[in-house]
């Protein structure tokens, strides 16, 4: 059984020296009831029962300034875990975003109510209008995710309880992904902080609260199709 869970995300502008690398600035915001223009809610599941979830478009609210992504309470494994979801409707080949968010304590959810989003960005496609994650495919994904159960297999493995996880996952099938782990920062659960992924062909590189994490080289991206993605689910 699962209890009711939000995540508090928002993005903003890379520093203007590394801004001027990319080609351009999208912001989002969430002042009235529905999703801005380039951003829309995903419907689809993930997975096989028991472990499977679902994303639905009215697990994705807009409210009060925030965007809201949930998790409903009170599920049971024996049906799809109902999530929420949204991604950009265009492509990117390489992106700076920045990540303000409140985690939260509640134990079985992967981080939500996103604030601003602001990309720099360079699109792959101009066809479209103008994370935390970037994702093509399942071998072609850069991501930051706060893990909140201690029972986790994949916090289990690492003697850890709750966890930010850096990953990038593997480029070939059935190969081990590129990952490194950090407590999340003091006053995570009452407390706006800072999360920014910085991706390119090269590598992929973390930070919180402006201080560098890590710079993961092996199994970066090179996909020039992806889309970005913020999402709570379990």
């Amino acid at each position: 059984m699962f209890s009711p869970s939000i995540l508090i995300l928002s993005l903003t502008a890379a520093p203007l020296a590394l801004a001027q690398e990319y080609a351009s600035t999208t912001t989002f915001e969430f002042s009235g009831s529905t999703l801005p223009t380039g951003l829309s809610a995903s419907n689809y599941k993930v997975g096989k029962i028991p472990n499977q979830h679902e994303y639905m478009s009215n697990n994705v609210e807009v409210s009060g300034g925030f965007l809201n992504l949930k998790v409903n309470g009170g599920q049971s494994t024996d049906t799809a875990i109902c999530s929420g979801e949204v991604v950009t409707d265009f492509t990117i080949s390489s992106a700076s975003v920045e990540t303000y968010a409140i985690l939260t304590e509640v134990p079985g959810v992967v981080n939500g109510k996103l604030i601003s989003i602001r990309l720099s960005l360079r699109i792959s496609s101009l066809t479209h209008p103008p994370g935390i994650f970037l994702y093509s495919s399942d071998n072609q994904e850069t991501d930051i995710e706060w893990l909140s159960s201690p029972e986790s297999q994949s916090n289990i493995d690492r003697g850890l309880s709750q966890a930010l996880w850096y990953t990038n996952q593997a480029v070939v099938p059935g190969t081990p992904s590129t990952h490194e782990t950090s407590d999340a920062p003091a006053g995570a659960f009452s407390g706006v902080h800072n999360y920014r992924i910085d991706w390119n062909s090269s590598a992929s590189t973390f930070y919180v609260d402006g201080e560098l994490k890590y710079q993961l080289t092996e199994n970066v991206p090179t996909a020039r199709d992806g889309h970005w993605l913020w999402n709570n689910w379990s």
